[in-house]
């Protein structure tokens, strides 16, 4: 029905020093985290992870090519061994109408 039912924006940075890749995530359901989850590229993949008292989440970027990602979301509960699959996705990047 065309409902947005959950919202994000996902800053990118690069933190020099440690050389890591950061990422800060604001959402519509509010929980900001206390710092930014930070990552490595390995060739065309970026893999971040972020944790807090409620557990750890990791987010997988894989590029195929200039026009198209895939994103992929796993969260480990506090106290699991195990990830979750949350989310993941194929994106395309499309013309503009003429």
């Amino acid at each position: 029905d065309g409902t947005v039912s959950f919202g994000s924006h996902n800053v990118f940075g690069f933190d020099q020093q440690a050389k890591l890749v950061t990422m800060h995530q604001f959402d519509s359901m509010g929980f900001v985290p206390a710092s930014p989850a930070t990552g490595t590229w390995n060739g065309d993949e970026l893999v971040l992870e972020r944790s807090s008292p409620r557990g750890a989440a990791r987010v997988t970027y894989s590029f195929d090519g200039d026009d198209a990602y895939r994103m992929r979301l796993n969260f480990k509960p506090a106290g699991s061994d195990g990830w979750q699959d949350m989310v993941s996705g194929l994106y395309r990047r499309v013309s503009p109408s003429s």
